[in-house]
């Protein structure tokens, strides 16, 4: 009888999709940073938008995150 060696099945990471990694990141958020703290987390927003001289919201396919004054003031999931 004859023992047959065989490689073992290599294991797979499977890539998840992108909203469900920044949701995860969404946790690393704090209100009071800055737009420069903000963008090394979220980098290249999808869409920026003014509603008032010191209030800005930055959307992305995950979240919209809204600032006042330059820093973080809030941010709501998008499910």
């Amino acid at each position: 009888m004859s023992l047959e060696r065989r490689e073992p099945a290599a294991y797979i990471t499977p890539e998840l999709p992108e909203p469900f990694i920044r949701v995860v990141d969404l946790a690393r958020l704090r209100v009071g940073m800055t737009r420069a703290e903000v963008l090394e987390l979220f980098p290249d927003p999808q869409q920026v938008r003014t509603t008032r001289a010191d209030t800005e919201f930055w959307a992305y396919a995950f979240a919209e995150l809204q600032f006042r004054n330059g820093r973080l003031e809030n941010w709501f999931n998008i499910r």
